[in-house]
């Protein structure tokens, strides 16, 4: 394990995982689906509006 671990550590560039979204082409078609967000921060203000009323 520790050769690995010295391996990674001796290596100047590492490759990482990324994910690329180009723009300049819109596919109409697909849309994606912001539901979290919609459902998360309304939730969130409901709670901080019966945080904010305990705490008075």
């Amino acid at each position: 394990m520790s050769i690995i671990d010295c391996s990674f550590q001796e290596m100047g560039i590492t490759d990482e995982p990324i994910d690329v979204v180009l723009f300049d082409n819109v596919d109409l078609t697909t849309s994606e689906s912001f539901g979290f967000e919609n459902r998360f921060f309304p939730l969130l203000d409901r709670l901080c509006t019966f945080l904010n009323q305990y705490d008075h």
